[in-house]
């Protein structure tokens, strides 16, 4: 068997079992295996969704930063005694 096809099937295998135990060890995998491809295959293989976390983060620091400066501006209100 070649190590990527068993690494598939034993990843997939760990998804399937929704477990504790599984999840923490896909957990560990998926960390493992982010930190040693290079940023070139990751860009590559995932450029859309990369792209598509840019917008979303980009559109929730809007919200947010509307959100504060609406803030800023409504006259503060009397502490409660």
């Amino acid at each position: 068997m070649h190590p990527n096809a068993w690494l598939q099937a034993v990843l997939l295998d760990m998804l399937d079992q929704n477990t504790d135990e599984s999840r923490a060890d896909l957990a560990e995998a998926i960390q493992i295996l982010s930190q040693s491809v290079e940023p070139g295959v990751v860009d590559q293989s995932f450029g859309p969704w990369i792209d598509r976390y840019l917008e979303l983060l980009a559109e929730h620091e809007s919200k947010q930063s509307s959100a504060r400066q609406q803030c800023s501006q409504e006259d503060p209100q009397e502490p409660l005694q």
